[in-house]
């Protein structure tokens, strides 16, 4: 969970730096991209890698979310499983002692008779 919010931390201090960049340096720059030219803020240049990080981080999230809480689910239903289970074998247990009272209630009853 620290790592978690390390992460965070560290990719809000970076997003905060290239945001002032981006509001600092508002010139025009010329690109040249696939033998064309092409005339873009160096803010936008600076912002959509940025922008496309921050994508790809949410939609890995939107990803990974619903398999985080399968297995969550998976871990509550094996814990309440082994509850399940341990309740069974109390209850067979107790049922177990209670005829083993009712034996010896028997037994000694038996016995008293028989003198």
């Amino acid at each position: 969970m620290i790592l978690r919010y390390a992460v965070l931390a560290m990719w809000a201090l970076l997003a905060a730096l290239f945001i002032y960049l981006a509001i600092a340096n508002p010139q025009p720059l010329t690109l040249t991209i696939f033998g064309s030219q092409l005339q873009t803020p160096l803010s936008l240049i600076l912002l959509a890698p940025l922008a496309a990080s921050l994508l790809a981080a949410v939609s890995t999230e939107l990803v990974r979310a619903p398999r985080v809480a399968s297995d969550r689910r998976k871990l509550e239903w094996a814990a309440q499983d082994a509850k399940l289970l341990a309740e069974v074998k109390s209850d067979r247990e107790k049922q177990l002692e209670a005829k083993i009272a009712t034996l010896e209630t028997a037994l000694k009853q038996a016995l008293a008779k028989n003198k």
